[in-house]
């Protein structure tokens, strides 16, 4: 009589039994997989003939777990970077001030101390909840005069100073941990801060700051690609700045005055031309790059310069035009003897006679 109840139940056992065995098979392989796509991963030595390692191609398990890894660390640290901005303004805007900036700065020591915490059984989540601190640390410095009602610092320059400290330790961090990405975040940064200041010659100084900084970091540590982006940052600054700041609620139209500020553009294009004189480095930065960031930096002075001359210079650009002929041709000559690379003589020369 009891027979096909007790059959149902022992199939249902078996069932759950085959599908545990099955997951814990997955698990296993898994695991074995992503540690083995690790070990082929990582480069050995080259033999006594000079034959390459070949790296291992990730396999549809292997980009599983890669995204569980990598994927859900960003994405979990996207989420807690809104939480705690929402929170703070939410804060703020409910007239708790100062409360919102403790809780703030609070959450920022909570993260930097889980990053430590993870730093040796995860060392990449801990440069994701670090680089999250380094975000939010900004974020609730700024809160403090910038976008607030009633600001807590109503004095602005005070405001910069804190930021610009906030920024600077920023890259002292990126210099002693020779990390790329924080010190292109802190040179975002910093041009951030430059547009906020609303204010003409802090906001060149600032850039011009940055440009040196970029060709410091090219010759120290060949970051080529921390120099492109210091171009692009400094120029669109630069191009934010003559359509009247917008992004500090200004109406968005050209500047009524060109208030010197170009000169502040022939100092930083004279400041990126000192990559024409950077030593060869092949293990930082090819020929290519070089060259492909002065032009880079040659097209973004053009456009700016065009923009100068339309708007403020029109009956009398012959000075303006004939100083930049002069200083590409006479830095040619310079270049011809002091420039490894020599193509660049022939840029400088060409552009100085177009």
């Amino acid at each position: 009589m009891d027979s096909k109840p007790e059959q149902t139940g022992n199939l249902g056992y078996e069932e759950l039994v085959n599908k545990i065995q099955a997951l814990e098979q997955r698990v296993t392989r898994l695991e074995a997989e992503r540690k083995h796509y690790y070990a082929s991963s990582v480069p050995q030595e080259t033999g006594s003939e000079g034959e390459s390692i070949e790296i291992g191609i990730p396999n549809e398990a292997q980009l599983e777990s890669s995204f569980g890894e990598y994927g859900l660390a960003w994405l979990g640290n996207i989420v807690l970077f809104f939480g705690v901005t929402f929170f703070v303004q939410y804060m703020q805007v409910n007239g708790y001030k100062f409360i919102s900036e403790v809780l703030g700065f609070s959450a920022v020591g909570g993260i930097f101390f889980l990053a430590y915490f993870l730093r040796n059984s995860n060392p990449y989540m801990a440069k994701v909840f670090n680089l999250n601190a380094y975000l939010l640390i900004f974020y609730v410095t700024l809160k403090l005069h910038f976008f607030t009602p009633n600001p807590i610092l109503p004095n602005k320059i005070l405001g910069l100073t804190l930021l610009l400290i906030v920024v600077a330790a920023f890259m002292f961090l990126s210099i002693r941990k020779k990390s790329t990405v924080i010190a292109g975040l802190a040179l975002i940064l910093i041009a951030i801060t430059a547009i906020l200041s609303d204010s003409t010659h802090i906001l060149f100084s600032l850039l011009t700051i940055v440009s040196i900084a970029s060709i410091i970091l090219l010759y120290r540590f060949g970051w080529i690609r921390i120099v492109f982006l210091t171009i692009f940052l400094v120029y669109f600054s630069i191009l934010l700045w003559m359509f009247g700041n917008p992004i500090i609620s200004h109406q968005m139209q050209l500047i009524a005055s060109h208030q010197s500020g170009f000169i502040y553009l022939f100092l930083v294009a004279a400041i990126f031309s000192l990559i024409a004189l950077m030593p060869k480095k092949e293990e930082f930065y090819s020929n290519e790059s070089i060259i492909g960031a002065i032009v880079f930096s040659g097209i973004g002075f053009s456009f700016l310069m065009t923009l100068f001359i339309i708007s403020f210079f029109k009956d009398n650009y012959v000075l303006l035009t004939g100083s930049i002929a002069v200083y590409c041709i006479g830095y040619s000559f310079v270049l011809k003897v002091k420039s490894s690379w020599k193509i660049t003589s022939a840029l400088y020369a060409l552009f100085g006679f177009v």
